[in-house]
């Protein structure tokens, strides 16, 4: 993706992206939620290798961040494949169940984690998931910093397992991104 002023600090710029889109199993048609997509870095990552083959949204409270994606991919052909959403992805999800594959997190489990959020957010996930969607979290390993959040609010990967396996998931996977990120992925389980 070419630079996006205002992009900030994405993990996007650290990450061995090869290796993490062969984790996140994409193929064709497959239908993306980013939480937390910041400017729409991953959300293009993705585009751009699916050839545009696939439905993908984005979430965030960060409007600058969105409008600045918005208007990287006005006009362009591919504009209609995206469907971005200024909103709190800690309140009830704006989408029917059954909507995603994928959802992906990219360096925001540690900001819900400190005060509990997620106890609203994993069920909203697992709704809007399919019956076989995934849950891909991408976190700073524990770590002196930088990059990232202080140490004190990284998660290892041990401690985020404990945080979403108390909902309806089953851990398939984590790997490393990156020198300082791992991928934790999960599978949508019935209630």
């Amino acid at each position: 993706m070419p630079h996006v002023p205002g992009l900030g600090k994405s993990s996007i710029n650290i990450i061995n992206a090869p290796d993490l889109l062969l984790a996140l199993n994409l193929h064709p048609g497959i239908r993306i939620l980013d939480l937390g997509c910041g400017s729409g870095a991953y959300l293009h990552l993705f585009h751009e290798y699916l050839n545009g083959d696939g439905h993908f949204a984005g979430m965030d409270l960060w409007q600058e961040g969105l409008q600045l994606f918005r208007k990287h991919i006005l006009g362009s052909e591919t504009e209609n494949r995206f469907d971005l959403i200024h909103a709190d992805y800690t309140h009830p999800l704006p989408f029917p169940n059954g909507s995603f594959d994928l959802v992906f997190m990219s360096t925001v489990f540690h900001d819900i984690h400190q005060n509990g959020l997620y106890r609203s957010v994993l069920p909203e996930i697992h709704r809007v998931l399919s019956p076989a969607g995934h849950l891909a979290i991408q976190e700073f390993k524990a770590v002196p910093p930088p990059p990232g959040p202080p140490a004190e609010m990284r998660i290892p990967p041990d401690e985020l397992n404990r945080y979403v396996l108390e909902f309806p998931f089953s851990h398939k996977k984590i790997m490393s991104t990156a020198t300082a990120l791992y991928l934790s992925t999960y599978l949508r389980t019935s209630l």
